[in-house]
């Protein structure tokens, strides 16, 4: 039995430490009381992603995309922006309402 080991889509890194940022940078902008320090987190969850995605670049466990990639990625940079605009029309009703 051969022991492989896993293998990762080119950017795959970059985006988990994006998505763990993003709750890490409004945590921080709530705890201190000012959203212009939102993305803090952002960008350290994308410097860790990119540490991370050299070293398995130079294990050899980066991957490019492949056609399924790509369209997993489309799919879901959908989802994204429809749960984006459901945001900013939340946040607006609640800013509007009477």
């Amino acid at each position: 039995m051969e022991n492989e080991l896993k293998t990762y889509p080119k950017g795959h890194f970059i985006l988990v430490g994006m998505a763990i940022g993003i709750p890490i940078g409004i945590a921080y902008s709530i705890s201190i009381g000012n959203f212009a320090f939102s993305g803090v987190g952002i960008a350290i969850g994308v410097s860790i992603g990119v540490a991370l995605e050299e070293k398995y670049k130079k294990e050899g466990r980066i991957r490019e995309l492949t056609e399924e990639d790509q369209k997993k990625r489309k799919k879901m940079v959908g989802y994204g922006f429809g749960l984006f605009l459901t945001g900013i029309l939340a946040f607006l009703w609640f800013v509007f309402r009477k």
